[in-house]
């Protein structure tokens, strides 16, 4: 998988999310963020009670795939950059993270491990991002 943002998207996309990752243990899969890029790019987080699902339709997929990254690393890497163009791209269970000049590596989980939406009483909330700000 390889993927371009700017970071002003990506840094949304993460502000929002990272709310619904489980931060009380960094290794297990519910403190990741699942990225599935196909037709768009769809960013997923859940602690197993509640979860939230962001479409990006703006940014640019090189290439198709799907990951998880540690979404607090991930947030705390991104806030770091500059305000210009990111590249994500997944090698070998890697999340690379690059900047011009930037280089940062995380490890990944496989993304069929992250574990499904609460569907028990799941109430489906679709809002434009704008709305949601």
């Amino acid at each position: 998988m390889k993927l371009k943002f700017t970071k002003a998207i990506i840094e949304n996309i993460l502000n929002t999310t990272i709310n619904f990752v489980d931060k009380k243990d960094n290794s297990l899969i519910t403190s990741h963020i699942l990225i599935e890029a196909n037709e768009n790019i769809k960013f997923r987080a859940t602690d197993k009670e509640f979860g939230i699902e962001y479409i990006d339709n703006t940014s640019q997929i090189i290439e198709k795939g799907s990951t998880t990254i540690n979404g607090k690393r991930f947030y705390e890497i991104i806030k770091a950059l500059n305000d210009d163009y990111i590249d994500i791209e997944i090698k070998d269970n890697t999340a690379i993270i690059s900047q011009n000049h930037s280089i940062y590596k995380l490890p990944t989980f496989e993304a069929h491990e992250f574990p499904s939406f609460p569907n028990e009483n799941f109430k489906n909330i679709k809002l434009n991002h704008l709305d949601f700000i």
